[in-house]
């Protein structure tokens, strides 16, 4: 199976769930690096850092896990 095939088989709700947990990722590690600069607090962007890191792990195993409860109901 192709590449082009195979994403062509992805539920489209998989993506609209790994999107969003990508942009909640994402403001999460814009608000530690803000919090970084504006205030000096190094250990409170430290932890929003791993916290957005630990969102985009979620988001992409919550899509694949989505994703194949789809196709086992399919």
């Amino acid at each position: 199976m192709k590449l082009k095939e195979a994403w062509k088989s992805v539920s489209p709700k998989c993506f609209t769930l790994l999107k969003w947990f990508l942009l909640g990722a994402t403001l999460t590690a814009v608000i530690g690096i803000f919090t970084a600069l504006a205030g000096g607090l190094y250990l409170e962007a430290r932890y929003l850092t791993i916290l957005a890191i630990t969102i985009a792990c979620q988001g992409v195993w919550g899509a694949v896990l989505f994703d194949c409860i789809h196709r086992r109901i399919r």
